[in-house]
């Protein structure tokens, strides 16, 4: 039913999948607050144990729903059911307040993340979601699948009429079977 000319079948199924695990998801998120008071509680060879087995369980909910958000995601940009929406920016200073905030949160995991970004301003058009998405995706990978003493770097730079943004680091890169 979803076609590029009647994409209400796409919508449709998009919804009930965003359903059929945001609504699971919730409750196991739920469930893990009410576990971890009980796991306080517990004596402590027993307690770090049910803490590492909670913490486990959360990371892996979160993988699920990151990766259900990508699969929607992508489902909707292919189908042409999120539309762009540009809009004027000056990309230099939204990039360096974007980098700013990751290299923070970087840093805090023990990862450093340089960038460069020149500093005069420039005014474009763009779609400042998809792009923050993107970027977030590439830092994401790039801090997922790091060495110890790694450095994310981050070169934004104007060619021409086009503004290129470089990540780079020195993982071991993502697993064949992930990709």
């Amino acid at each position: 039913q979803g076609t590029g000319l009647h994409p209400e079948g796409t919508a449709l199924a998009l919804s009930a999948f965003g359903s059929q695990y945001r609504v699971p998801l919730t409750a196991i998120f739920s469930s893990l607050s009410l576990l971890r008071q009980n796991a306080e509680q517990q004596d402590e060879q027993q307690r770090a144990k049910s803490l590492e087995y909670l913490q486990s369980i959360n990371q892996n909910a979160y993988l699920i729903l990151r990766a259900c958000d990508w699969m929607t995601t992508y489902t909707r940009l292919s189908q042409g059911l999120w539309p762009s929406l540009p809009r004027r920016v000056e990309i230099f200073g939204y990039l360096r307040e974007l980098f700013e905030a990751a290299a923070r949160i970087s840093e805090s995991a023990g990862i450093p993340l340089t960038f460069s970004i020149p500093t005069e301003p420039l005014v474009i058009s763009c779609d400042l979601a998809k792009l923050s998405m993107a970027i977030h995706n590439i830092l994401s990978n790039s801090m997922r699948y790091t060495r110890p003493d790694n450095v994310i770097e981050v070169k934004v730079r104007k060619i021409r009429s086009y503004v290129s943004v470089s990540i780079v680091d020195r993982g071991r890169g993502i697993p064949a079977k992930v990709q």
